[in-house]
């Protein structure tokens, strides 16, 4: 798991309180905390395979070889 649960939770709700203010939201699935584990995994696979193979730093996030 990438993302500290708690933190994840928390920042979550405190942007739908802000974005969505009609919107008594008070709880965040395991479900769509799996999602943006699974999400994250996929980004950083493509930015591992966009990366430059140069250096020994991974110092770049290029998305599509941008």
């Amino acid at each position: 798991m990438y993302l500290d649960k708690k933190n994840t939770r928390l920042r979550i709700l405190e942007k739908v309180k802000r974005d969505r203010p009609g919107w008594l939201c008070t709880r965040v699935s395991e479900k769509v905390l799996r999602q943006l584990d699974i999400k994250i995994d996929a980004m950083l696979d493509q930015a591992i395979h966009s990366h430059p193979s140069k250096g020994k730093t991974f110092s770049q996030i290029l998305f599509g070889g941008k």
